[in-house]
């Protein structure tokens, strides 16, 4: 199939990229999603901030460098907040209809808003004429010569039939490396291959080894825990201990809170070897200001420490990457015709941490530019690339099974907490796992572990490459801060379908 732009996500960047393009463009959108679906959820937070940034510009550029440790790019910081007003009014145009005040009088109005929000930018999605939704298909490799791109292998989730689409540019928008971590913060995200194929295209990594993690509730049953995500941040919490109680005062808790209590819950996982621990919240604190639903109330009620607490369990949500595929604002990489944006990218704008409001800010701030863009130079792909077929018999390859494997040795050696010899140990387990005698799998499949395995790999090579502790991770080896830097990993200029490809007659 030949498009003018293939999309590879259905976030919030990727639909405002949507929203922004001429609706002459012929556009497919590879999801694995059957039909659009936007988690008003995921941006709640971000919103309420996103809307406060319009009226302090100053003092959320400050926060933003200072979070940021270092390592964020002032100027980029400095455009992206100033498109604030812009996106606000652009968000309106979608459907904000409701004034922040509104969204203050408690947890039920900050949800119907941005339902009503999401909505509407799904409805007004689906009623692009120029739309292909590419649904239940997983993106593999793309078709490079290192330079530039042509096109994009797909996988049908459901029968794994290998495809072919055809674009002079290609758009990643997908969420990176966050579903390789136990507990990402949705847990319905597949769909993780674009910083390995955008390496193997021959895009340069950067900051890959900040992975961000949030202390979060575990609520009752597995469909309410998928969808609130409370994070904890600014309660005066109690942290259970087997050797002794601490207190984590709110004054200790100032800008740096998330990362302050995240370290403390890892360690306390670590201590228990599990992937949960326990804290005690204050009473008031968890029924009039988290917005819990009744079960989950009832639930914690039944856990009380006493007349003003609750023993509630906590695990840590893999929330966003600060680093990614190199760009600038408007998700340009160094290969001609190919993007990324969003969470993939690596602007400069976070730097070694992430700061309320920057999310949605830098996605919907990325999509309008990358339209703007994309618009003043689509190309037609070339008829010659028709001719490809795809060999579709089984190929050499890391067992599939080694994926959980993958996952439990970023989880315990590129945690939180590190140290050398875990993150050389667990680059070296890695190796391992590569260097095992291959099975033979369909294409598809092969693909997909590649995918998992390479992402891995380039985050163990940059958090090897992070000689300091800075951000929002601790090196016990390096427990001082030494020059700024970005870590950078030069592409591959290596694609897996070369062998595997050949031209028909």
């Amino acid at each position: 199939m030949n498009l003018d732009l293939i999309v590879v996500g259905d976030g919030l960047a990727a639909c405002t990229l949507l929203l922004s393009l001429p609706q002459t463009f012929k556009v497919g959108v590879i999801s694995n999603m059957k039909s659009l679906e936007l988690s008003s959820e995921r941006y709640r937070d971000e919103l309420l901030k996103l809307m406060s940034i319009e009226h302090d510009f100053d003092s959320h550029i400050a926060n933003t460098i200072t979070e940021g440790d270092g390592l964020c790019n002032e100027e980029v910081v400095r455009k992206v907040v100033a498109k604030t007003p812009s996106i606000m009014q652009w968000l309106r145009d979608m459907g904000l209809k409701m004034p922040l005040i509104m969204m203050e009088e408690g947890s039920c109005a900050k949800k119907k808003v941005q339902i009503e929000l999401f909505q509407d930018l799904i409805q007004k999605i689906n009623a692009l004429p120029n739309l292909v939704w590419i649904g239940e298909h997983e993106a593999l490799e793309l078709i490079s010569d290192g330079s530039s791109v042509s096109g994009i292998f797909a996988q049908n989730v459901i029968n794994e039939k290998v495809s072919i689409f055809y674009a002079s540019k290609i758009v990643l928008a997908d969420r990176g490396v966050i579903p390789l971590y136990p507990n990402p913060i949705n847990s319905n995200i597949s769909q993780y291959s674009g910083i390995a194929m955008a390496w193997r295209a021959g895009a340069a990594i950067e900051n890959l080894e900040f992975i961000q993690f949030s202390p979060t509730l575990m609520l009752p049953n597995a469909s309410e825990r998928n969808i609130p995500n409370k994070k904890i941040d600014d309660e005066k919490i109690y942290l259970d201990s087997t050797e002794s109680i601490r207190v984590i005062q709110n004054a200790y808790l100032k800008l740096n809170s998330n990362n302050a209590l995240t370290r403390l819950v890892y360690s306390e996982m670590q201590s228990q070897n599990s992937l949960n621990t326990f804290i005690e919240i204050e009473r008031m604190a968890i029924e009039e200001k988290l917005g819990l639903s009744k079960t989950a109330v009832s639930f914690y009620q039944n856990s009380k420490v006493n007349n003003s607490n609750y023993r509630v369990p906590i695990f840590l949500t893999a929330n966003q990457a600060c680093g990614g595929i190199a760009t600038d604002l408007a998700g340009s990489t160094s290969i001609r015709g190919l993007y990324a944006l969003g969470e993939i990218a690596h602007t400069g704008l976070h730097g070694a941490n992430t700061l309320g409001g920057n999310l949605m800010l830098e996605s919907i701030a990325m999509g309008r530019s990358c339209a703007k863009v994309i618009t003043s130079c689509i190309v037609s792909p070339q008829k010659t690339q028709q001719e490809r077929i795809i060999f579709t018999g089984a190929i050499p390859s890391i067992s599939e099974s080694a994926s959980s494997d993958i996952k439990e040795i970023l989880w315990t050696c590129a945690g939180v907490v590190r140290n050398n010899k875990n993150l050389i140990g667990g680059y070296e387990a890695l190796k391992e796992i590569e260097y095992k005698e291959k099975i033979f799998q369909p294409y598809g499949r092969a693909l997909r572990i590649r995918n998992i395995f390479d992402t891995a790999n380039l985050i163990f090579r940059s958090a090897i490459g992070r000689c300091e502790t800075r951000g929002c991770h601790i090196n016990d080896d390096y427990p001082l801060k030494t020059s700024i830097k970005t870590t950078s990993i030069s592409g591959f200029n290596r694609a897996y379908y070369w062998g595997y490809v050949k031209r028909g007659i």
